[in-house]
């Protein structure tokens, strides 16, 4: 699914999880509509386009390759960081719509400043091999991947394209749709087992940024009772994306022709994107742990 890379993962269902402790009963629907914007996110650019995996031959690579520029090269074709600005973005609409909460302002103030995927984006650069960014930079900047990209980042332009997509997942219904696009839709998610591999990478990522976020704000309260209600967010997180999962990666694939979706089906036939998940999702739970505990911080110091 290129709406969501593995660091995308949801990193809308990561903020959204972490604001909805942050806003509390007042912003239950801000929270889930950024679930659900996961997927026009590009960290809904860090579960399939990162995944999605082109094998380059090894005699592709030049033997002097300077790192830097290859890492330059490897910034220059993802653009983790640049989901930064796009969550900025969003929530600044949201803003718009909720000016009276001042502590979703000061949310977006803290995010601004601390880059979360930038950080990001710099772990998963330690953690791959050169030839591994080689593979990401070919398939990510394939005209396919990047069209589905852009279709993926539509719903999250405006308010206008918000509601647009809001609605549309609440009346979505298969029946209505093009037969052929939405099996060639299901056989593209069932290539990739998107969904298992997804369900998991939430519970492991969110975990790791809620756990320390947790405890910074609950010091009285015992490691159990943290589990807990870290097992909690993880469960509703997981039942939020399985609810929508069809839905979601359809609102993009219906604008693509049966021709496109067969060869972006066969992309996850020559490409298995599980080769990299666990070297996303570490740099994943390393960034997000030292987010839930600057978070906690930053809380703290605002009250």
């Amino acid at each position: 699914m290129n709406k969501k890379l593995v660091l995308g993962l949801s990193a809308t269902i990561l903020i959204g999880s972490a604001s909805t402790f942050l806003f509390k009963s007042d912003s239950e629907e801000l929270t889930s509509d950024i679930f659900e914007e996961k997927k026009a996110f590009e960290v809904d650019k860090v579960t399939s386009q990162l995944s999605a995996i082109k094998k380059a031959s090894s005699k592709e690579l030049v033997e002097d390759q300077n790192l830097d520029e290859l890492n330059e090269r490897f910034k220059a074709a993802l653009k983790i960081d640049k989901t930064d600005d796009k969550i900025v973005a969003f929530l600044s609409v949201k803003m718009q719509q909720n000016k009276e909460n001042k502590k979703l302002e000061e949310f977006v103030g803290f995010l601004k400043e601390y880059k979360l995927f930038k950080k990001i984006q710099d772990e998963v650069l330690l953690e791959l091999s050169e030839l591994e960014k080689e593979n990401l930079i070919e398939f990510s900047t394939a005209p396919l991947v990047q069209k589905v990209t852009e279709l993926a980042q539509q719903a999250a332009m405006s308010a206008a394209e918000n509601e647009k997509y809001v609605e549309y997942l609440s009346e979505f219904d298969e029946e209505n749709e093009d037969s052929k696009k939405i099996q060639l839709t299901k056989e593209i998610l069932k290539k990739g087992d998107h969904l298992k591999q997804q369900k998991a990478q939430v519970e492991a990522v969110v975990t790791a940024m809620m756990k320390p976020l947790f405890l910074g704000l609950m010091p009285d309260q015992s490691e159990q009772e943290i589990d807990s209600k870290v097992s909690n967010v993880v469960t509703n997180a997981k039942e939020q994306l399985e609810e929508h999962f069809l839905a979601t990666n359809f609102y993009t694939y219906r604008n693509l022709t049966s021709e496109e979706l067969e060869e972006y089906r066969d992309l996850y036939t020559r490409h298995p994107h599980e080769l990299y998940t666990d070297k996303l999702t570490t740099a994943m739970k390393k960034v997000l742990s030292n987010f839930g505990s600057d978070f906690a911080k930053f809380i703290k110091k605002e009250k």
